[in-house]
């Protein structure tokens, strides 16, 4: 594939698939045609799934970011893939003269910019929104904040979970954390399902019961309305869940280090889905054994849950900088692709998929860029 099918010079290239090899001994002369055969039907029952871990990266652009050098992460798609939500220290819309790290939503042209949270003071220019995640409809939206964003219910700066609408009216916090600090040192990661009625979210402590620090991760569920809130997961011992989405049929997806299954008895970050009604668990990848997954960030699944995009750091680049490169899961064929191959620093480190699973955003960091701003939102087609 040539630089004209990315739009952006050389940086990122499509990858490659890894998939299981299969050996047989040839044994006796007299069993060759025998052997023959089911070589070659050995090759045509791999050929389908070889098929499908070619899937590749088309028409990549980046979501323009404004007149001055400034950072755009973490995006979040709807459904139709031509609406995104993400966070950025940008002035896309004209209000945000601090560069505060605020939720903004937009057309995937970068059209229509709304700037959905103001959470920036001139005391603490700092007080970020983080983690954006649209519904189907695009319309509604989820993220934490550890701004005061409905002034007095979050003065002590926690990150809580926030519900809002795309035009920035219906501003909602759902959470109400007590000890713990900003950052990621509460609530995080939220995502929306598709109806918009269910917001799914990580914590290591217990929103429930005053904010207990539990000392793990778990999954968390809660209404559109704030009612209902309640614990999604019951980890395994010596385990966390992290990074949660939705697919079109309500199941959720993390990641997690823990033996949900008996099938994790090392404890490697995989790729699980549980269902909200029932609780059960199965775990989709084998990472560890296919290319020595090591770290997994936020993912994109499709509607039906067969496609999940997600960034990875192998166990090739433990040293150093922590280097992640974009991959899809076929959860079916469990074959694996990998999407990106950059030559920045972090590369390319959180997703999202529309409905379709043809579309995808995600954030890469681009090399050469000013300091502390070199983080863009991309946006691109995915063929099968």
């Amino acid at each position: 594939m040539n630089d004209e099918d990315y739009g952006r010079g050389d940086w990122v290239k499509a990858g490659h698939k890894w998939g299981a090899d299969t050996y047989i001994n040839e044994g006796d002369s007299m069993f060759k045609p025998v052997l023959t055969l089911i070589l070659v039907l050995i090759f045509v029952g791999c050929l389908l799934p070889q098929v499908h871990a070619g899937s590749r990266l088309v028409n990549i652009r980046q979501i323009d970011y404004g007149a001055y050098p400034c950072n755009s992460q973490y995006p979040g798609l709807s459904a139709s893939g031509q609406q995104v939500a993400f966070e950025s220290d940008c002035n896309w819309a004209g209000n945000n003269a601090l560069r505060n790290n605020e939720i903004f939503v937009m057309e995937i042209d970068g059209s229509n910019p709304v700037q959905v949270t103001s959470g920036a003071t001139s005391d603490n220019p700092y007080l970020p929104s983080c983690n954006a995640a649209l519904d189907a409809s695009g319309k509604r939206l989820a993220f934490w904040s550890s701004a005061d964003l409905i002034p007095g219910q979050n003065t002590d700066g926690n990150s809580d979970i926030f519900r809002a609408y795309a035009d920035g009216t219906g501003l909602m916090q759902l959470t109400q954390t007590v000890g713990g600090g900003g950052g990621y040192a509460a609530h995080c990661c939220p995502a929306i399902d598709y109806a918009g009625r269910t917001i799914v979210f990580a914590s290591y402590f217990d929103p429930t019961n005053e904010n207990a620090d539990l000392g793990h991760g778990e999954l968390w569920i809660v209404n559109w309305d704030g009612s209902h809130l309640s614990r999604l997961t019951n980890t395994p011992f010596g385990g966390s869940s992290e990074w949660p989405v939705f697919d079109g049929n309500g199941r959720v997806y993390f990641a997690s280090g823990a033996n949900w299954t008996g099938e994790n008895p090392y404890g490697w970050i995989e790729i699980f889905r549980i269902d909200p009604q029932t609780g059960e668990v199965e775990q989709l990848s084998h990472l560890m054994s296919f290319i020595g997954g090591y770290w997994i960030g936020r993912m994109g699944v499709n509607a039906s849950g067969r496609k999940v995009i997600f960034p990875m750091r192998t166990r090739d680049n433990l040293p150093g900088i922590p280097h992640l490169e974009l991959f899809l899961l076929d959860t079916k064929s469990r074959e694996i692709a990998q999407l990106t191959q950059t030559e920045s620093g972090r590369g390319c480190f959180t997703a999202s998929m529309s409905a379709s699973g043809k579309r995808v955003a995600y954030t890469c960091e681009v090399p050469g860029q000013p300091q502390n701003a070199g983080y863009r939102v991309f946006i691109a087609d995915v063929v099968y």
